[in-house]
């Protein structure tokens, strides 16, 4: 029977754990291609696409739309799993640079087309106040 050396509690090794292992290391590389990480990974996809695509009252359209972008994040991010660093870094860089060219199109879009406020925009749904 082998046992294994540790430190003692208070003594915290050089990457932060304590009572680990002599032995330890991190050599091993996690990248994600195991079948229940992507189980997982689909299912936050499910959960996350749902939420978008509900009918949401309008003061929370914004956490809908946040929920949108994160089920196309991760869609992204399944999509790569165990392809090589040069494909995931182009397929990363194409996505924020999307992202950066839409969210730069949103004040040119307003400022060639200026529209005034709507009520549901500001979370008013049912007319102006009296």
């Amino acid at each position: 029977m082998t046992s294994l050396k540790t430190r003692p509690y208070p003594a915290l090794r050089p990457h932060g754990h304590r009572s680990i292992p002599d032995d330890h290391n991190h050599d091993h590389k996690f990248d994600g291609a195991t079948p229940a990480s992507k189980r997982a990974l689909t299912a936050v996809i499910t959960l996350n696409a749902g939420s978008f695509l509900r009918r949401p009252p309008v003061p929370c359209r914004a956490a809908t739309h946040d929920f949108g972008a994160d089920a196309l994040t991760k869609s992204l991010i399944l999509a790569v799993i165990g392809r090589s660093v040069s494909t995931r870094a182009q397929l990363k860089g194409l996505s924020l640079a999307t992202m950066g060219l839409f969210i730069l199109g949103l004040p040119i879009r307003d400022a060639i087309a200026p529209e005034l406020p709507r009520a549901e925009s500001m979370g008013q749904s049912h007319g102006p106040m009296t």
